[in-house]
């Protein structure tokens, strides 16, 4: 069972998303629409190529319509179809640059698209802007009935560059950023506007720090509705956070659930300088672990044949389902591998099965454990195994309380 099916984020039937999407043309087709359509493979994008003017390409987001297919009764889903066609914005978007609006959407979604879309160089398809190391944002219009992802094509059409639409897309959010944050918990707030752009606000830093909590801003985003900040000092606050993040994970869509510290103007994950807060909410961590599960879900069997073209063998991780849950992965014995980073390495020392955390295997290492910079989720490439005497010899510091 995967990761998404243990979260229950999506209701299961006999259909991929991309015969859904061939129902989908089929019905445009019934519909009168006669021009050449094609699927985007490793997206949920279709593409209609106008039957009178062959330069004119439109793309209909399918967006919720698979889950909202699947989980509609039977009599119901024609429906569902005819809905999301009539949203398929045959039509240039007016006025684009006082409704564009910056969109946050998962890293692993945008590392989906460089994987499977980008090199085919299709027209239209915008890469996106990071905000964190597994968020980014991307430039949408809020329709009545659906958000509206932007293309290279409705750029064109506004005489705008991504540059410019980005800087317009940003003031419109912040514009419509006026609300008072709810407290849940002490020193724990919740955004208050639900309006499916929460996570985009983290482009707008002053936003936070406006916001009043003791030490620098350390925030979540659980779905796409929701933003939980506390502050590096509120000790309560950073306790609540992983059990309250991981409840309203299942209110709405999953959006990212990497715990994030505001430096500067820059968001980044909690890490080694962060230690001293971790020690007082260790919680913290395995909100990363729930984030990396579904991270390598959707994107283990893509980042297979990259690191294979490299000469290493991937480790596949798995999802230890807790609580907490964590992820592990076998400890290398050898060397050529690609192995993910994790929150446990499992292996058989002296005949008896046993784990270390990911940063004790990463001090036996050393320079031996060389990060993979160009993959994501985090990856590194193993040069040598682990001799056994290093493990006798960090089982003795361990022993003596020092690691």
């Amino acid at each position: 069972m995967g990761i998404r099916d243990w979260f229950r984020r999506r209701p299961t039937l006999d259909l991929t998303i991309e015969q859904f999407a061939q129902r989908v043309i089929d019905a445009a087709r019934a519909n009168g629409f006669t021009g050449k359509a094609r699927i985007v493979p490793g997206t949920q994008q279709i593409r209609f190529r106008d039957p009178v003017d062959r330069d004119k390409v439109f793309v209909l987001y399918l967006g919720n319509a698979y889950d909202d297919y699947v989980a509609a009764e039977f009599e119901a889903r024609p429906g569902v179809i005819a809905r999301y066609l009539a949203l398929g914005n045959m039509t240039p978007i007016t006025d684009l640059a006082s409704r564009i609006l910056p969109k946050a959407t998962p890293s692993r979604d945008v590392e989906a698209r460089v994987l499977n879309v980008l090199p085919m160089k299709l027209n239209g398809v915008l890469a996106g802007r990071r905000i964190g190391p597994t968020l980014a944002l991307e430039l949408a219009v809020d329709e009545p009935k659906q958000v509206r992802l932007i293309t290279e094509n409705d750029l064109a059409q506004a005489g705008l560059t991504e540059a410019e639409a980005f800087d317009h897309a940003i003031a419109n959010l912040a514009a419509r950023s006026v609300g008072t944050w709810k407290e849940l918990r002490p020193g724990l707030l919740r955004s208050p506007w639900a309006d499916y752009f929460d996570g985009a606000r983290l482009a707008i830093p002053d936003l936070f720090r406006r916001l009043g909590v003791r030490g620098d801003p350390i925030v979540v985003a659980p779905n796409r509705n929701t933003v939980l900040v506390t502050g590096s000092q509120e000790l309560a606050g950073l306790r609540a956070l992983h059990g309250v993040a991981t409840e309203l994970m299942h209110e709405d869509r999953t959006l990212d659930l990497t715990p994030l510290r505001l430096a500067g103007d820059q968001w980044r994950p909690i890490s080694d300088p962060d230690l001293e807060m971790v020690q007082q909410a260790p919680s913290l961590l395995f909100l990363s672990s729930v984030q990396s599960a579904l991270d390598w879900e959707l994107l283990l069997d893509q980042l297979e044949p990259v690191v294979r073209a490299r000469g290493l063998v991937l480790v596949r991780p798995e999802t230890l389902r807790g609580p907490p849950l964590m992820t592990s992965a076998e400890l290398p014995t050898c060397s050529g591998l690609a192995l993910p980073q994790v929150d446990l390495l499992t292996f058989v020392h002296e005949g008896n099965p046993t784990a270390i955390a990911w940063f004790k295997a990463a001090l036996l290492l050393g320079p031996d454990l060389v990060l993979l910079d160009d993959v994501f989720p985090p990856m590194y490439e193993v040069r040598r195994g682990i001799r056994p005497e290093e493990i006798t010899a960090l089982r003795v510091l361990e022993a003596r309380g020092l690691l």
